[in-house]
Order: C-alpha cells, then sequence, then structure tokens
C-alpha cells in the first residue's frame, strides 16, 4: 500500500474524509485502502476519478458522523443512481440502516463501531452488504467482512439484552437540552406528561428517568426494546427545530417505520408555539395535540385511554365500575346502531342517551341531528339543513380530537358525508317537488321561499367539503371526499340557477367552487352555468356556450323575430318552461347534444344566409 510521503507528482490525489474520525485523507485514484494519520483506522476508499463523487462521498460521510443517518442516507443513494459500480456507496447505505458511529475504545484507543439503530435483519443477509461483496476487490472485501461480522455481533448482543426488557406501553419523544446545555421547556412538559401517565398505571419511556442509571453504550437496547413495544409514541416539541434535531428524530423516524405493516401503533405529535405545519412533513396524516389548548392534558389521557381499553386503567385493570359504564355504552353503540341502519326514529333516543354519558361521540353528536332533520316537515326545511351543516362541522371537528387511530377517522368521515348528500338531496327534492306541484297561478308567491329551502339543503354539502378540506386537508384519502361533496353542491346550486334573482353573484359562488374541485380533481367538467334570465338553454347546452356565434344567431332570431308576434310569445314561454328541464336530465349526454346540433347547424346556417348576424350580442328586454 502506498504511503502519504511517496507519493508520484503524476498521482491524481483527492481529499476524502476518514469514516471513523471525519479526518482528511490523502487518496489517489488507485488506492483501495488506506489507513488514516489521524486515528489509524485502516478502512476501504471508493474509487477517485469523479469530482462529483468526491464531493458526494464527504457530504455523506459529514453527516453521518453527525449522526444524520436519513440525510446521509440520502447522499449514498444519490451515489448508487449515478454511479451504480461503487461498493463503497453500499457500504454507506449499510452504515446508515443500522445507525453505525465509530468511537474510541477505552482499552486500546482503536475506533470500533456502535450501533443507533438495531434491525432484526442481520447485516449478512443485507442485500445492499452483498453488493458490496459483488463489487469490491479480495482485499477490500476482507476489510468488509471484517467490519460487517463485528456489526452483527453488536447486533446481537443489543437484541439479546433488549428482549429482557420490560414492554413500554408509551414512549415520550423529546428534546432535553438545547444547545446551550440547558433543560428545554420540552423536557418539563414531557415530565409531566409522564408524571400524570405513569399515575395512571402506564409503564412510560421517558429518558430522562428511564436512562438515567445508564452509561451511553447501554441505551440503545433500552431504547429499541421500548420503540418496538411501546403501542404510543408521543413526539413533544415547542421549536420546529427540535423535532428534527438529530436524536429526536432517530426516535420518531424508528418508530413510524415500525409502524408499517401495523395497526397497533399510535404516533401523536404534540406541538406548541408552532403551526401543525411547521412539524415534519413526515408527520402529517397523524392525529396532533396542541399543547396550547386548555385541557390538552387531560383530551390527551382520555385519548391514550381510548387506546389501551375505556375507563382508568390502575395495574392493568379496568376498574368495576368503569367497565360496567363502558359495557353499558357499548350496549347502547349496538342498539343505536341497528336503528340507525334501519333508519328507526327510535335512534335519536339512543343516541341521546350515548350523548349524555359521552358528549365527546361524533356518532350520537351527528346523528341526533341528522335523524331529526330527516323527520322535519316542508315548512321547516331551511331550519333542519342549517342543523345539519352546524353539526357536521361540530361532528367533524369531534373525529379530529377525539378519534385517534387514522383509519377510523376516514371511515368516520365518509360517513358523515355519505349521510350528508343522502339528507341534502332529500330536502333539496322534496323542496322542489312541493314547489311543482303548486298551481301555476301562485307559483311566483313561493319561489323565494323555495329558493331558500333549496339553497340550505345544498349548503350541507358546501359544508362538508370546506370542514373535510380544512381539518383533514392532508390526507389524500379524503380529497375525493371533499371534492364528491362539492360536485354534488354545484350541480343543485346550478339546478335552481333560473330561480335566483342575483345571477351573476350565485355564479361567481358556483365557480369558486369549482376551483377548489379541480385542486383534487384536474379531469372535473364545469357545469355550464347559465346567467340569463331567458337564456336559449339546449343551444347553449350543445355548443357549450350562451356567448357564441351560433347561439348569439339563434338569440337574435327570438328577440327581432318570433318576439314580435303573439305565438311566437307564446313558443317562446312554453321553451322556457320545457327546456330547463330536459337540459337538466340529458344536457350532458352525447346523443342529446347531438340529434339537436344537426337540427340547429342547419337552423342556424338557413338563418346567417337570410342575413340574421352572429357577432357578439345583448339580449332584448321584450
Amino acid at each position: 500500500m502506498p504511503s502519504y510521503d511517496n507519493r508520484k507528482e503524476k498521482d491524481k490525489m483527492a481529499i476524502l474524509k476518514c469514516k471513523m474520525c471525519g479526518g482528511n485523507l490523502e487518496v489517489v485514484e488507485k488506492d483501495k485502502i488506506v489507513t488514516c494519520p489521524y486515528c489509524g483506522s485502516q478502512q476501504t476508499v471508493p474509487t477517485t476519478d469523479d469530482e462529483k463523487k468526491v464531493k458526494l462521498y464527504n457530504r455523506a460521510n459529514s453527516c453521518r458522523l453527525h449522526n444524520e443517518f436519513d440525510m446521509a442516507l440520502s447522499v449514498y443513494q444519490s451515489i448508487v443512481s449515478e454511479f451504480p459500480d461503487e461498493a463503497e456507496a453500499y457500504w454507506g447505505i449499510c452504515l446508515c440502516k443500522y445507525g453505525l458511529e465509530y468511537i474510541d475504545d477505552p482499552k486500546t484507543g482503536d475506533k470500533i463501531p456502535t450501533c443507533h439503530r438495531t434491525c432484526y435483519e442481520s447485516i449478512l443477509n443485507d442485500s445492499n452488504y452483498k453488493k458490496v461483496l459483488e463489487l469490491s476487490d479480495v482485499s477490500s472485501r476482507e476489510i468488509y467482512e471484517k467490519e460487517a461480522k463485528e456489526i452483527d455481533r453488536l447486533q446481537k448482543e443489543i437484541l439479546s439484552i433488549s428482549q429482557k426488557e420490560e414492554p413500554y406501553d408509551i414512549f415520550i419523544c423529546y428534546k432535553e437540552t438545547d444547545d446551550k446545555g440547558e433543560r428545554t421547556l420540552d423536557s418539563v412538559i414531557a415530565q409531566d406528561i409522564y408524571s400524570s401517565l405513569t399515575e395512571k398505571g402506564y409503564k412510560v419511556f421517558f429518558s430522562r428517568i428511564t436512562l438515567e442509571s445508564k452509561i451511553g453504550f447501554q441505551y440503545e437496547p433500552i431504547i429499541f426494546a421500548a420503540l418496538r413495544s411501546a403501542k404510543v409514541m408521543l413526539a413533544i416539541g415547542t421549536k420546529p427545530e427540535y423535532f428534527d434535531s438529530v436524536w429526536i428524530k432517530n426516535e420518531w423516524s424508528r418508530y413510524i417505520s415500525f409502524m408499517k405493516g401495523t395497526k397497533d401503533k399510535y404516533f401523536i405529535p404534540c406541538y406548541r408555539n408552532m403551526d401543525a405545519y411547521d412539524m415534519p412533513k413526515e408527520f402529517q396524516g397523524f392525529q396532533s395535540q396542541n399543547m396550547e389548548k386548555i385541557g390538552f392534558l387531560q383530551d390527551l389521557e382520555r385519548g391514550i385511554d381510548k387506546i389501551f381499553g375505556k375507563g382508568e386503567i390502575k395495574d392493568g385493570v379496568l376498574g368495576s365500575k368503569e367497565k360496567d359504564e363502558t359495557d353499558e355504552l357499548s350496549k347502547l353503540y349496538l342498539v343505536a346502531r341497528r336503528a340507525k341502519d334501519n333508519n328507526d326514529d327510535n335512534a335519536i333516543k339512543y343516541y341521546d342517551m350515548i350523548l349524555a354519558k359521552d358528549p365527546t361521540s361524533w356518532e350520537a353528536a351527528f346523528y341526533v341531528v341528522w335523524f331529526t332533520a330527516w323527520n322535519c316537515k316542508i315548512r321547516d326545511i331551511q331550519s333542519a339543513c342549517i342543523s345539519v351543516s352546524n353539526c357536521v362541522k361540530s361532528a367533524i371537528n369531534l373525529v379530529k380530537d377525539n378519534v385517534i387511530d387514522r383509519a377510523k377517522q376516514i371511515e368516520a368521515i365518509k360517513e358523515i358525508a355519505n349521510r350528508c348528500t343522502t339528507i341534502s338531496t332529500a330536502l333539496y327534492d322534496s323542496a322542489l317537488n312541493y314547489y311543482k306541484n303548486i298551481g301555476l297561478s301562485i307559483q311566483n308567491l313561493y319561489i323565494q321561499e323555495t329558493v331558500s329551502r333549496c339553497f340550505s339543503a345544498f349548503n350541507i354539502l358546501y359544508t362538508v367539503g370546506d370542514t373535510v378540506d380544512a381539518l383533514f386537508g392532508d390526507y389524500l384519502e379524503l380529497h375525493a371526499v371533499a371534492a364528491s361533496a362539492w360536485k354534488d353542491a354545484v350541480t343543485k346550486h346550478n339546478g335552481i340557477m333560473n330561480m335566483l334573482a342575483a345571477k351573476e353573484e350565485n355564479k361567481n359562488h358556483i365557480l369558486g367552487y369549482v376551483a377548489k374541485i379541480k385542486k383534487y380533481d384536474a379531469t372535473y367538467q364545469a357545469p355550464f352555468i347559465n346567467t340569463s334570465k331567458s337564456g336559449c338553454y339546449i343551444a347553449t347546452a350543445v355548443y357549450g356556450s350562451y356567448d357564441c356565434p351560433q347561439v348569439w344567431t339563434l338569440r337574435r332570431y327570438r328577440d327581432y323575430f318570433l318576439a314580435k308576434s303573439w305565438y311566437g310569445r307564446t313558443f317562446i314561454r312554453l321553451y322556457y318552461a320545457i327546456s330547463p328541464t330536459l337540459v337538466k336530465w340529458f344536457g350532458t349526454k352525447k346523443w342529446f347534444r347531438k340529434i339537436w346540433k344537426g337540427r340547429l347547424d342547419c337552423m342556424v346556417s338557413r338563418l346567417n344566409s337570410k342575413g340574421v348576424e352572429n357577432t357578439p350580442y345583448e339580449d332584448r328586454k321584450w
């Protein structure tokens, strides 16, 4: 192996960072193994034939030396994608996966590995390690194999110790000290939570107390055991940067990875002095808790109690009184849901009883109002719909605040949305049918009343979409729910446009929601919104616009020819009485537009040949 003093000037030299201590290594392209002049560690090195590659390796090693394993991993993966034959890059991926840090052996002074990310999978079976052996030469392979065996021994030792640890219920993840070495507010809050939860009988991992009698190398087995066994992790943070600090991120990122493939683990970010969106992007989709909210600790305890079983837990056993209350509540839910599924009016009674025992039940709060509205009379439609709209907001907030499991949150929101669609449609149709059955001579007297009822009915769906978007906008699974509610509301809103006085205002309202829908469904086709008091409904449906040459021609013909005779005006009134319904039912159908387009094209062509213009036109009053 060449020494540092005998380099030939013709050799191209590069500076790499030592994997063990971070010191500078002077490496030429032909070097495969070097010895660090600072820590004396013999180690493998990558080929240095590319300046960009060298910079990437140094950046990755720098991150790993600071225990920023995730950041280092992404850099090593970048190297592999660009230089797929680099054994050293695959080895770097292995070091990050197992969280390897090299520390001084107090006996020999040599650099020895310590592990911060224990895995059940042996490094000897790791696909990246196998790639290392495949791509390395004989001399390098010997060093890799030696280090891998030591890492495997260390992993087995940690796993053996961790298996002797009693399982934990809750893991509190937080930053203990700030940059000045002083205790953080996070630590104080975490200890308050720890004290409260241990008093309730939970076994809680809180590093300040759990690890206080341990020394550094003993931490990992206990941390690993706690991360694997804890059913709940509470991530405490009063500053965004605290969540991203190296050891805190190491804990929560590992816990989130352990959550994959299981529904028995719950991650609860708890934040203060920041917006929820300031937390790491990895927290999106998890139900977070605002520690500044009054009653935060009580809400948190109640949520944790629900995860582990209703009632106060002492010595791992539910008290008899709490157990009886839980059993009674379960029975009430059983009969209430049976009545609900059969649309039985008795559901109100049972849900009322549930609400008295559990005011945080979104299901009871929602269905008490829903069934009341479902049974309302025609004259009460508007007030019933307003009650449902208000209830939607509170019910969805209850889901967010009290339902911990993500899958159950999504299920609850979908149920609320589906029920709202059902009742909105039923009350909207009832209002319109009642209006249509009134004698033609007095219909005008009931227009405003009907509009108010219809508006309040489809406003339920606008409220559903808005509330879901505001509270669960980061849940990709619920984007379609919000969009579907908005679409239905837009269709219903547009369906009574001919009855509305402030047409332009309502059109703008609809277009605002069209923009919201397209945020989640780019393929959505906005409906035609006719704001004219005397629109050419069929022609507009066929040509797609009220303002186009063909429709301008037909509007001129209507105003300057048909409207001049009594029979022409009679035809116009008859057309306006029938065509809106036809367009509502069939206007989006291809066959409908195809049938009419041929006829209208011939008529427009004939009118143009007779001198009727096809230029922009404003309707006449007649």
